[in-house]
């Protein structure tokens, strides 16, 4: 498998964990103050959208592949 598959496969990997993890199970530190606390729930609440973008780019990766090929 080459570079680009490789990169195809993480990507989508990656993507798969972002949309369906569970980030209710995530504890925040009570320490980093609440401007890190909001942007950590702001990222969790925004994390499907950027797994859909890594699964695409994954497939637009792996469509290169093909076409190399």
């Amino acid at each position: 498998m080459n570079f680009k598959g490789l990169l195809g496969t993480i990507l989508i990997v990656f993507g798969g964990f972002l949309l369906f993890g569970d980030p209710s199970k995530v504890e925040w530190p009570a320490r980093l103050g609440p401007p890190a606390v909001k942007f950590m729930k702001f990222c969790v609440d925004y994390l499907p959208y950027s797994g859909v973008v890594s699964i695409v780019l994954g497939l637009a990766t792996w469509m290169m592949v093909k076409k190399d090929s």
